[in-house]
């Protein structure tokens, strides 16, 4: 599953299926429907509906990438090919052959200009858009079960997940720098934060491994969760509206703060002042600021830590200006 946008800009998303489908969805975020259940209370939204069903793969259909031009999309089957979809058109475009067993996984890199894919072939293969093969990998020892693209600034690199127990990460030219031991258990999925730092690795057995991609070849293992169930897919969701709501929250919060310090300030040097009310709207903002972390925790919870750290670097150099403005 992969989302996109319509050539207006509404999102949409692309799901592969069994049925031998890819499958391009319409969604509608602001006109959600609540279904409810007996009792009448909601236990779910109906946010958007199927547009168009694409065949062309005679097998399940196990991946999808969009192109970031939002014109195309790419999908993987157990057919053992790929295809280039027309998403203008909803036809194919092209078909990737060359792997000899059912493929697993696929994404896009350098720029994306070449699509890379996985199979139970135990190899990945670069192509470029034609279709031609450009690099083949083969050192797995086990099924190629999930590829996701690490971007790091300006640098591209891409972890590799595989059936043989282990993560390799590859720099640009296909070197592998990097392995990563999945601890005996085969890896089923992979993400990575927007930020390139944290890969989060899904097992077979369900357990979930957050590692942190330091810019030395170290890797350290961060926390470990466990599903309690078999993992087949893994994905984070970022919800821009609510991370730009937190942010403005915050600047606005770090001004209350300073206000609220000055008053402080003044009271401490005897000066009356009231700031009852500026109590209250700082108080009713961090309730706010609380509800919206505990949603976004759920979803991506690497990025609302770094925002609460660098947040509170602020706030500590912020005391630090007044503890000297006070002792002036």
């Amino acid at each position: 599953m992969t989302v996109g946008k319509t050539q207006s800009g509404a999102p949409l998303l692309i799901s592969g299926g069994r049925d031998k489908h890819a499958i391009v969805w319409k969604l509608d975020l602001d006109d959600r429907k609540e279904l409810l259940d007996s009792d009448n209370r909601p236990y779910d939204w109906v946010v958007g509906k199927p547009y168009k069903a694409l065949h062309g793969h005679n097998h399940f259909v196990s991946c999808v990438a969009v192109h970031s031009s939002n014109n195309h999309f790419f999908s993987g089957s157990w057919d053992k090919t790929l295809r280039l979809w027309d998403l203008t058109k909803f036809t194919t475009h092209q078909r990737f052959q060359g792997h000899t067993k059912d493929v697993l996984s696929c994404a896009l890199t350098c720029g994306d200009r070449l699509l890379v894919s996985g199979a139970m072939d135990n190899t990945v293969r670069i192509w470029d858009l034609a279709g031609n093969v450009q690099h083949s990998i083969e050192e797995f020892g086990g099924w190629v079960s999930s590829i996701k693209k690490i971007q790091n600034g300006k640098d591209t690199s891409l972890a590799i997940g595989s059936w043989d127990n282990t993560v390799g990460v590859y720099d640009s030219e296909y070197a592998r720098n990097r392995t990563i031991t999945n601890y005996d258990n085969a890896v089923t999925s992979m993400d990575v934060d927007s930020s390139g730092n944290f890969l989060f690795v899904g097992s077979k057995n369900g357990v979930i491994n957050l590692w942190e991609l330091s810019e030395s070849e170290e890797t350290k293992e961060k926390k470990s969760i466990d599903t309690g169930a078999s993992l087949h897919a893994l994905s984070l969701l970022v919800l821009k509206k609510d991370l730009e709501s937190m942010i403005l929250l915050q600047e606005k919060l770090l001004l209350n703060i300073l206000l609220l310090e000055i008053l402080l300030v003044f009271q401490l040097h005897g000066m009356p002042i009231k700031i009852t009310s500026l109590l209250d709207a700082l108080m009713e903002e961090l309730e706010f600021i609380k509800l919206l972390i505990n949603r976004y925790l759920r979803m991506d919870f690497i990025n609302i830590i770094k925002i609460i750290y660098y947040f509170h670097i602020e706030i500590e150099m912020k005391k630090n200006i007044y503890q000297r403005f006070i002792w002036l």
